[in-house]
């Protein structure tokens, strides 16, 4: 900080209070200009890296989806697989556990209810009182 101090009055020393401002302008102006070219350059620099790294992506795309198989597959022309073997069903349909009686699932057998003289019926609630009743 107290180096811009000096550079400050040095300044104005040299070029005087009438043309500091000028100066200050002029200087901010090609701050500016400077700040624009180097913002263009990166973001030229920038461009040009992700315009590459589009190119890679779409020859590594190219060559995934190339239609030529890689090498020690299946050549070109050779007959297809043979499909596989036909299921028979009449085989998988007749099983021993299904023909033995003990395995069949029976419903579930309810327990007859046992009517005693000792049960009482449940107790009524009260009638509710009217709404206009107070208790206390």
């Amino acid at each position: 900080m107290p180096e811009l101090l000096f550079i400050f009055g040095l300044a104005l020393l040299i070029f005087g209070p009438a043309q500091l401002p000028k100066l200050g302008k002029q200087l901010g102006n090609a701050l500016g200009e400077f700040k624009r070219a180097s913002n263009e350059f990166k973001n030229q620099l920038q461009d040009e890296v992700n315009q590459l790294e589009f190119k890679q992506m779409q020859e590594e795309a190219k060559q995934a989806i190339s239609l030529e198989p890689p090498e020690g597959t299946v050549a070109k022309g050779s007959a297809p697989p043979p499909p596989p073997e036909p299921i028979e069903f009449s085989r998988l349909s007749h099983d021993p556990a299904w023909e033995d009686p003990d395995r069949v699932i029976k419903p579930p057998v309810k327990p007859e209810p046992t009517s005693t003289s000792s049960e009482q019926p449940p107790a009524q609630p009260s009638p509710a009182k009217p709404a206009g009743e107070h208790v206390g």
